[in-house]
């Protein structure tokens, strides 16, 4: 009862940390793929058959429905907004902290690291834009983590059954679970031989494939669109995607503050959110004794915790280091977690060391909040593109989007219900567009094909910063 109250205790303490300035920021393009297959797609997805239903297998060649069919029953009661996508996923990571706090308590180990995850900003901010995606992608690798070891600890067939399902809804609902599945299965050959027999194995592998089946069927249909153009080798520098696995460790810039993209900071409205804006210090010290802990390995190799979960990293970001578009972002490197928490928890820390660790990242955590308050953010996470889905909810005339980041976000706050389609119209059709301002496109599509364009009107954020136009060619008549 002890154990379980402790873990509740993470979870919730995950749960409040994630749940300040919920509509803020706004609703990322990747975020909002998961809508595709809901409001009446203009594309009919791929479906399968389940039972007595049918049910879309993918929102995206390489992304699955399973957050698709999660918000279509949150969506029955509540309406879309960033507030309500982003809570779920601070529930879905909130569950994802309790399952590891739960499994560090089967191996007998002390709960540092559910403490450290916790509080890791990197993995808060992530999983509550679901940037990645990378909500579901956690919960499944722990909890069929979680399973796995109880078939290890008791041999009961349920538990290695669970496993192989949940790891098959894991890769289903993106592909680059892959990268997981591939550190874990390393890490067990390496320390658990033992455990690898034939009817376990075969278990193992036929529940996978039921909780993947969708994506199995997907790809039978569309001749392996997931993947298609995902096998390339990288041959650039390896120590860029390492320092990046640091940098997610300690202050990440999350939500590209200060870039190419980037719109300015402006003062916080309210006095309280001013003065904690300007509350703003970093001091990580994870990054440190994650480097302690790598360098401590002649002295930590003799447990085999310490030995499974070295090797499941390295493994893990081998894989990822070693493919092209992969490790080079923070919600790639995330996908790996909590495994650099599990060797920080290895070494011998104090209770004052755990303390000031975890104090450090809370500084962190307020740090990205002080941005969210300053709307100190590129262009991609703007909450204008809520202003701007309110300015076309009803308006029944067609709109061509011109730039990356739009479209996907506006079919999911307006349920599909905005007439809009990507790119310019053919030659002499009149035609409205969207776009962001000038100087913060992000990737134009077909805007060298659209002729000169009028200024109909601009759409600006929360602090009254312009963030998109809306213009027409010279074939419409203004209204």
């Amino acid at each position: 009862m002890k154990d379980r109250a402790l873990s509740l205790s993470l979870a919730a303490l995950f749960l409040i940390l994630g749940s300040f300035l919920l509509h803020l920021p706004g609703i990322q393009a990747d975020e909002a793929l998961f809508a595709g297959p809901l409001f009446h797609p203009k594309v009919p997805p791929v479906e399968v058959r389940l039972v007595f239903t049918h049910i879309p297998a993918m929102c995206f060649p390489y992304i699955g429905a399973i957050k698709t069919g999660l918000y279509a029953l949150i969506w029955r009661v509540f309406e879309p907004s960033p507030a309500s996508v982003h809570f779920p996923a601070v529930c879905l990571g909130a569950l994802s902290v309790y399952i590891f706090a739960r499994l560090l308590q089967r191996l007998n180990q002390p709960p540092w690291a559910a403490l450290l995850l916790a509080t890791d900003a990197t993995y808060l901010f992530t999983l509550r834009s679901d940037w990645g995606p990378t909500a579901l992608q956690h919960l499944f690798a722990l909890t069929g983590a979680y399973a796995g070891l109880r078939f290890a600890q008791t041999g009961h067939w349920r538990w290695v059954a669970a496993a192989g399902f949940l790891f098959g809804l894991g890769f289903w609902d993106k592909i680059t679970f892959l990268w997981i599945l591939f550190a874990l299965t390393v890490a067990v050959l390496a320390t658990a031989r033992h455990l690898i027999k034939p009817l376990p194995v075969i278990v193992l592998a036929v529940t996978f494939l039921a909780g993947c089946y969708p994506l199995l069927v997907f790809n039978y249909k569309t001749g392996g669109a997931s993947f298609q153009g995902n096998a390339a080798l990288d041959t650039g520098p390896v120590w860029i995607k390492g320092k990046q696995l640091l940098q997610a460790l300690g202050v990440q810039n999350i939500f590209q503050a200060g870039g190419e993209h980037a719109l300015p900071p402006v003062q916080p409205v309210t006095p309280v959110a001013a003065a904690l804006s300007k509350f703003d210090y970093t001091f990580p010290l994870q990054p440190s004794l994650f480097l302690a802990a790598l360098l401590a390995a002649p002295w930590l190799w003799r447990s085999r915790h310490y030995r499974f979960c070295l090797i499941a990293l390295i493994a893990g970001y081998g894989y990822m280091f070693a493919l092209r578009n992969a490790g080079s972002g923070v919600h790639h490197t995330v996908l790996l977690w909590p495994l650099p928490h599990l060797l920080i928890a290895c070494l011998p820390l104090r209770r004052w060391m755990v303390a000031a660790v975890v104090l450090t990242n809370l500084l962190t955590i307020n740090h990205i909040y002080a941005q969210l308050q300053r709307r100190e953010l590129s262009v991609e996470w703007s909450d204008a593109s809520t202003a701007l889905a309110a300015r076309l909810k009803g308006d029944p005339r067609t709109y061509r989007i011109l730039d990356w980041g739009i479209f996907d976000t506006l079919h999911l706050i307006n349920r599909g219900k905005t007439n809009l389609f990507i790119g310019a119209a053919p030659p002499g059709e009149p035609a409205r567009y969207i776009s962001h301002v000038p100087h913060l496109l992000l990737i134009p599509i077909d805007s060298d094909k659209t002729g000169p364009l009028i200024v109909e009107e601009t759409i600006s954020d929360s602090a009254g910063r312009p963030v998109f136009v809306i213009s027409r060619n010279a074939s419409v008549n203004s209204e």
